[in-house]
């Protein structure tokens, strides 16, 4: 069955999604208007229309000024709490990872290196040597 796309319920449920998002001073701005970090979250809203148990998220701050990338994570995570939806997502930088990740598991040329929360992982041995980079290793 065909559902007429502007219908009270289907806005209603985008204004919810907006506001959910912190995007709702954007309701009235066309898509090329936004700003980056905006357009990724809308990005991440179309997905959640479909009422998913867990979202997929490759990079999700790539392309992204320093500046949004921690606003963008937090309203991200803020609203897939409120909408009770699990949250995988790949990240090459460390500084998301630690803030926003509860588990990190850390690959490396097929391998886990590490698996477990943000502090541990990100401490070993391998993983500083051959993910994070730097002389501790």
């Amino acid at each position: 069955v065909f559902e007429e796309a502007y219908t009270e319920n289907n806005y209603n449920q985008a204004m919810n999604l907006l506001e959910t998002f912190s995007l709702e001073m954007f309701k009235d701005k066309i898509v090329d208007e936004l700003p980056q970090g905006a357009r990724k979250i809308l990005d991440i809203m179309i997905a959640i229309i479909g009422s998913p148990k867990i979202i997929l998220l490759d990079e999700p701050t790539s392309g992204i000024s320093t500046d949004e990338k921690n606003i963008v994570m937090k309203n991200v995570i803020s609203a897939i709490k409120k909408l009770n939806v699990s949250i995988l997502f790949i990240e090459h930088d460390m500084e998301i990872i630690e803030k926003f990740s509860k588990r990190v598991v850390a690959f490396y040329n097929g391998e886990i290196l590490g698996d477990g929360k943000s502090e541990e992982v990100l401490s070993q041995r391998d993983v500083i040597k051959y993910i994070v980079g730097g002389s501790n290793a």
